[in-house]
Order: structure tokens, then sequence, then C-alpha cells
């Protein structure tokens, strides 16, 4: 049985994490970057086009939060599994990023 790639979003402000993660992924063989985005504005806008099944989201973008943007996603596009990606370990963004829908973080 053939497998398909997993098809990834990314929603990350910064231009070389975004890139390096982009790359990671598509070393492997059972990802492939769908789409990759430095705003959560600019994802909303266009992520449509090419609906990834799993969305990786910074929660401190500039601009709308990660958060509040996983909220809005989900609402447009539930089938978009998002995962948060953050450096910030304090319990109660973790909450509020799993209340929006998030399916887990990193």
């Amino acid at each position: 049985m053939e497998r398909t790639a997993v098809r990834v979003g990314i929603i990350e402000d910064q231009h070389l994490t975004r890139h390096l993660l982009t790359r990671l992924l598509e070393e492997s063989e059972e990802c492939h970057v769908a789409r990759a985005f430095g705003c959560m504005e600019e994802a909303l806008g266009r992520i449509g086009h090419d609906l990834p099944d799993v969305l990786l989201v910074d929660i401190g973008l500039p601009g709308m939060s990660g958060i509040e943007g996983i909220r809005l996603l989900r609402d447009r596009f539930p089938t978009v599994r998002p995962l948060v990606l953050s450096v910030y370990e304090d319990d109660e963004r973790i909450f509020d990023a799993i209340c929006a829908g998030a399916c887990g973080t990193s």
C-alpha cells in the first residue's frame, strides 16, 4: 500500500525558522510542505487554495496572534489540524491555544 505524504502548512514570521522548517520537512518522504506563510493574515487569505492536512502555527506572530488565527482557521477549515510551534512555555498560552482548537504543541 502506497503512503501519501502529509501535506504541511507553516505559519511562522521568522524567515530563517520558516525556511529551515520547510527544508527539514521536505527531506522527509512522509511530509510535503504545501504552503509557508510569514503572518496569519496572509495565511487566512491564501491557505484555501492549497489546504494542508497539518498546520504548524507560531503563537507569537506580528499582527494577528497564532491563537486568534487558529480560531478562525478551525471555523473556516475544520479538517486542518493546527499544531502550535512556540518558544513560550507558560501554561496560559498553551491552554489558550488548545481552547482555540490547536491539536498539540511543540
